[in-house]
């Protein structure tokens, strides 16, 4: 650049000089002109490249009849920085890049004066990210993305500048595209944008990933719900999307709401992992199924340990479950229609498997595998003194996720799972989520009125509203009873409303308030 000091109207000529940073002075040939009443105008060219981020620059006057003065100027820099964002470590500039379900997004901005701050957009909302990492001239920032959502896209912005100034700005997209498939390739189109400056050149990428968490419950619920909508629209069979999953043991099914591996007398004590046998019908007559210890005897369900009958030389440990005498006379529930459409459901890890029904005389028994295990609640809650969270990052992810691809399998077949808590989710030795104990859906109000009848005291925890008040349950209630199981996850067994209040109708219910730990924050705004 080229800086410019005018010393005008002056008598007698006054000569000028430069500093530039506090360094030694700088002599410049001065022109001189003669201004108008007897006076003189002083001129001097200053050719100088910025090379730092702040710069001082002084030009200093003198004549032979005054004292020195000067007049400065302060500079500040910047050098724009080279601007990419990396998944899973490889550059989008690649032809192309392969998906998986953890996806670590990260943003680079290399080269910056002065240092950027960057920030994450992910669907117009900011994205909560890892802690920056920031150097003389590179920062870095990233977050985990597990979704099974519709085409979204992350934008990285860098934003160079000082306070009541204006800032630059430049950024980076990539559009994440969902596939049916859980490993795809996209290809990518690049481009770069800034703002403030004639400056472009953009990066794009087409992507394709699986799928939670919120700061209050209502935007859990909204969330959720948004999910659940979905489900009702689906075209495509489950099975399509259910195919490629891995298969694995089933655990056995708790009684009791307090059961877990680390009680005593619970129902978990009595399984053990038994290996599948041979291929076989699924449909086992009296001779093929044998009841060897009753587990729970309740209002609604009763179930027994025994075993089933795989081939002339093989048996296998199983659960039997049917409904409670008194159920069956009053005809409450449609225990046979509930029976026959759980042999529709596909194989899952999110669901306890159906290895098929009984039948022994006029009495029908649902039939799955089991392993020993323990529920969610029991894992969370199974050391109060620690401070810390029982799951990482990833682990929550992968829970939350199980959790939601569990209940949609189940709504897409027509179930509702009235009664859904972290008690009633199976935790594997192999830290697998898995659901039990849902019903169809048109009989879901009837179990919520039993279940009621069973405690003598029940909260917004575990009955949403409407069920609450009025004993209806829908697909949306399964959206409430979700909404507190993810918040617990994240609260480490906290429950988000109050144990000890009794709600009474038109009641004003204060909001809960979620602290997010500071392991999960990168959470709040991906899920």
């Amino acid at each position: 650049m080229v800086i410019t000091c005018f010393a005008w109207d002056a008598r007698p000529k006054v000569n000028l000089s430069w500093v530039i940073n506090d360094h030694d002075r700088i002599y410049i040939q001065t022109n001189v002109t003669e201004g108008d009443r007897s006076t003189y105008n002083s001129t001097s060219l200053l050719e100088h490249t910025p090379t730092s981020e702040n710069e001082t620059i002084i030009c200093y006057g003198n004549s032979v009849t005054s004292s020195e003065y000067n007049v400065g100027v302060s500079l500040y820099t910047y050098v724009l920085p080279e601007l990419y964002i990396t998944l899973n470590g490889e550059r989008i500039e690649k032809e192309y890049v392969n998906s998986g379900e953890n996806l670590n997004v990260t943003c680079h901005a290399v080269g910056a004066r002065p240092t950027t701050l960057l920030s994450f957009n992910d669907r117009n909302e900011n994205v909560t990210e890892l802690p920056p990492t920031t150097s003389t001239s590179t920062s870095r920032i990233s977050f985990l993305l597990i979704k099974r959502l519709e085409e979204e896209t992350i934008t990285c912005t860098s934003t160079q500048g000082r306070g009541g100034e204006s800032d630059l700005t430049k950024y980076v997209m990539v559009t994440v595209t969902v596939s049916g498939e859980s490993t795809t390739q996209s290809a990518i189109i690049a481009d770069r944008q800034t703002t403030g400056l004639s400056y472009s050149e953009f990066d794009y990428l087409q992507w394709a990933i699986p799928s939670i968490a919120t700061l209050l419950i209502c935007f859990v619920v909204f969330c959720t719900y948004k999910i659940t909508m979905k489900i009702r629209v689906l075209q495509k069979p489950l099975q399509g999307t259910l195919q490629h999953k891995q298969k694995s043991d089933l655990p056995s099914i708790p009684s009791e709401e307090s059961n877990s591996i680390h009680s005593s007398g619970s129902e978990s004590n009595y399984y053990s992992a038994a290996k599948v046998g041979g291929a076989k019908d699924r449909i086992f007559s009296a001779n093929e199924f044998c009841i060897l210890l009753s587990i729970k005897e309740g209002t609604i369900y009763n179930r027994w340990m025994g075993t089933i009958k795989i081939s002339s030389d093989v048996k296998k440990c199983a659960v039997l479950t049917t409904i409670a005498e008194g159920v069956t006379k009053k005809k409450i529930i449609q225990w046979d229609a509930f029976v026959k459409r759980t042999l529709d459901l596909p194989k899952t890890d999110h669901l306890t498997k159906i290895d098929g029904i009984g039948v022994d005389k006029t009495t029908l028994y649902l039939i799955t595998e089991h392993t020993v295990c323990e529920t969610l609640d029991s894992r969370l809650t199974f050391d109060p003194s620690s401070q810390s969270s029982p799951f990482s990052v990833s682990d929550v992810m992968k829970h939350i996720a199980s959790i939601l691809e569990g209940l949609e399998c189940l709504q897409s077949f027509g179930f509702l799972h009235p009664g859904l808590s972290t008690k009633k989710i199976l935790y594997t030795k192999e830290g697998i989520c898995k659901l039990y104990d849902f019903c169809l859906a048109e009989d879901a109000p009837k179990i919520v009125t039993l279940k009621k009848t069973q405690v003598k005291t029940f909260t917004l925890n575990q009955y949403p509203p409407e069920s609450y008040f009025r004993n209806e349950y829908t697909a949306e209630s399964d959206v409430w009873t979700t909404a507190v199981v993810i918040w617990e996850i994240l609260s480490s067994g906290e429950s988000p409303f109050p144990v000890d209040e009794d709600i009474k109708p038109c009641q004003d219910v204060k909001a809960p308030t979620l602290t997010w730990p500071q392991n999960y924050l990168q959470l709040s705004n991906t899920v």
